[in-house]
């Protein structure tokens, strides 16, 4: 709801060839970024394109690659770092194939270092597009701010809904007799914040 403009700049950007190679959805928490990325992908996935979501959590940013362990096979044995790096990549190149692939990746700010030059070495060497959220107000690795300063993936900094949108978002659940005065409330209460509107419609 509201966000046509941010899901057609998504598509643009991973359905055209070159830099920026994908997308990073920027915004604090309950905004909608994960939402934005699940609408976006489905209508790739639609499309005939090939997804592999990978979901970065904090239990598992202490552990190299952590978050990439899917795509790592149970033979995949290491020596040294330098090699489990190379088999995750030569693992997304067998993925991607000849045919356009897109890597999502939710909460993006908890990616351990190994798997931010993983994404690095992604886009730069093995033409894999990107889209992902990163949460805002966090004190970000250089390796991840470093995906958009140097023009890798493009920022877009996903803001609350506007007010429309909010009573749109709401009047969409709770029919269209919902009261001014209610509108008016969640709208006090949640400032657009996509998260914060769900649960008080809740």
């Amino acid at each position: 709801m509201g966000r046509a403009d941010e899901l057609a700049q998504i598509d643009r950007l991973v359905t055209t060839d070159g830099p920026p190679h994908g997308a990073v959805l920027f915004g604090e928490a309950g905004v909608g970024k994960t939402r934005l990325v699940t609408d976006a992908v489905d209508a790739l996935i639609i499309a005939g394109v090939t997804v592999e979501w990978v979901r970065a959590t904090e239990a598992a940013r202490d552990i190299p690659l952590g978050s990439f362990a899917h795509l790592l096979a149970v033979g995949d044995g290491a020596r040294h770092r330098e090699d489990l790096l190379h088999t995750a990549l030569t693992r997304l190149r067998q993925q991607a194939g000849d045919t356009r692939f897109v890597l999502a990746v939710d909460d993006a700010h908890q990616l351990d270092p190994m798997s931010l030059a993983l994404l690095h070495l992604a886009v730069t060497q093995a033409g894999v597009k990107v889209v992902m959220s990163v949460r805002s107000g966090d004190d970000l690795p250089g390796g991840l701010v470093g995906l958009w300063k140097d023009d890798l993936l493009r920022r877009i900094d996903v803001a609350p809904l506007t007010r429309s949108a909010t009573e749109e978002l709401v009047t969409s659940v709770l029919g269209p007799g919902a009261k001014a005065s209610l509108l008016d409330r969640i709208w006090q209460l949640s400032r657009g914040n996509a998260l914060f509107v769900r649960e008080l419609v809740t």
